[in-house]
């Protein structure tokens, strides 16, 4: 069987620069404009206090909005499972989901009524992020899905984690300057602060557009073929999901990351006031502390593809927790005792790329040879499922991360009142300490097994590894 070229790997990879900018603009910026500090200068335009149970509006939309979507994931993988396109069964979806996924990322921050905390504001929130999380589904599924068709090979399943890797975070730090870009939309055309950032959003969602569209259009997908059976599975979908939660690695592998999950959620939600509140310094050193670390994080990149290739996979995705979550204790003691806090940035900057090389090609490489596994060991193509749950625990990660850090808000987020924000520092802490703990539990051993078939450039014929 022939590798994958080059170009192939980065025109797939190209569609996750488009994830990359969706990712960092809801990530950095979403949280930051409904409920900013005052420092901000952004007005309030939807309720800023607790609704009950120290949760607040932004954190319960968030949540029930990703949680909701959640369950169009099933949905979304059952038409992908059985989909008899002759184009393919994840590339046509990719191409029509991409437009919507882009305008409703600009129309959340497009409210109606911009200058007062209002009703309308909230609801019309809340439908741009459900049908902004709905086309994402539909594109990220396929997306991911068509990774597993795409890279049979161990070997390209790696460089493709690394290229996709790259591309993802070079989106996610473009989103991280979406604060100079308003500075500069807002001097070029006399625009207030909230219409500069509002023109930003929607300049980058163009941006990751164009991105989407890469792969849809100039990627075949019937010039690669599955590892399992896919035209004559006649397998119900009920049953590929009872499959799926049977599969012990799988689920032990989701655990971990769900754990890691939520940490670096809230780490990357936090930024912005870990920057502004704890070390006082001004928003727009998000995007350059967020592109020092980019840099050095791709610098690490082929090292990662390296260490991963020749050592195997697991004991590194264990240092890069580790390493994580020492870095968070340079964050949660920022503006503490006697050390400047531009030194405490610094130790972080310096510590964290190594880390962030790791987590940003492994999950989704180990991801892909669980689900390479499954559809060796069961005969059937069941990649969209195993992708399809992979994306529902994400939204689960998304939907906790929401709940907790808005919440922890509340305790304090302003300078000389920043107790909630340190509280967000330990939890994210704590978290990513018991995802490395609970990464010692996972079987590589055994999914690695099947990969020992290939000779040179050929796989094992399906039956080798016989069928649950």
């Amino acid at each position: 069987m022939r590798r994958l070229t080059t170009r192939e790997k980065l025109v797939y990879s190209t569609g996750n620069l488009g994830t990359g900018i969706s990712n960092g603009l809801s990530v950095f910026w979403l949280v930051y404009f409904f409920f900013p500090p005052e420092s901000a200068g952004i007005p309030y335009v939807i309720p800023q206090d607790s609704i009950f149970l120290g949760l607040t509006v932004i954190g319960l939309i968030l949540a029930a909005n990703r949680l909701l979507d959640a369950f169009t994931d099933p949905w979304v993988a059952s038409i992908c499972h059985k989909s008899k396109n002759p184009n393919g069964k994840y590339i046509p979806m990719m191409r029509w989901a991409s437009f919507g996924v882009m305008l409703f990322l600009a129309a959340m921050f497009y409210i109606p009524d911009p200058e007062n905390i209002s009703t309308i504001n909230v609801v019309w929130l809340s439908l741009a992020i459900a049908l902004q999380a709905f086309f994402a589904t539909m594109y990220n599924i396929p997306y991911f899905s068509l990774q597993v068709k795409l890279a049979p090979h161990p070997d390209d399943i790696v460089d493709i984690g690394t290229i996709a890797g790259a591309t993802w975070f070079t989106g996610f730090v473009i989103s991280s300057f979406a604060s100079v870009f308003w500075e500069f939309y807002g001097s070029a055309f006399d625009l207030d602060k909230q219409s500069a950032i509002q023109l930003t959003i929607m300049t980058l969602s163009f941006v990751g557009f164009l991105a989407y569209l890469v792969p849809a259009f100039l990627l075949k997908e019937s010039d690669y073929k599955a590892l399992g059976d896919t035209d004559n599975d006649t397998t119900s979908f009920l049953d590929t999901i009872k499959f799926i939660c049977n599969d012990k690695i799988y689920v032990r592998f989701q655990m971990i990351i769900g754990l890691y999950g939520i940490s670096t959620f809230m780490f990357e939600t936090g930024l912005i006031y870990f920057l502004t509140v704890l070390a006082e310094m001004p928003e727009n050193n998000v995007g350059l502390i967020t592109s020092i670390t980019g840099v050095l994080t791709l610098l690490c990149y082929p090292i990662v593809n390296k260490l991963a290739k020749k050592y195997g996979k697991k004991s590194l995705l264990s240092r890069g927790f580790f390493i994580f979550g020492f870095c968070l204790i340079f964050v949660s003691l920022i503006g503490i005792g006697s050390i400047p806090p531009v030194v405490m940035i610094g130790l972080l900057v310096l510590l964290a790329p190594f880390s962030q090389a790791i987590m940003a090609i492994l999950p989704g490489a180990i991801g892909t040879d669980i689900s390479a596994y499954a559809c060796r060991r069961s005969g059937s193509d069941k990649s969209s499922v195993y992708t399809a749950g992979t994306l529902f625990i994400n939204k689960l990660v998304v939907t906790v991360g929401s709940l907790l850090f808005t919440s922890f808000l509340l305790f304090g987020k302003d300078i000389g009142d920043d107790l909630g924000i340190r509280v967000i520092a330990l939890t994210s802490l704590s978290l990513c300490f018991m995802a490395y703990f609970l990464s010692k539990t996972y079987n590589e051993e055994e999914v690695m097994r099947f990969h020992k078939g290939y000779k040179g450039d050929e796989i094992p014929e399906q039956g080798i590894v016989s069928h649950a």
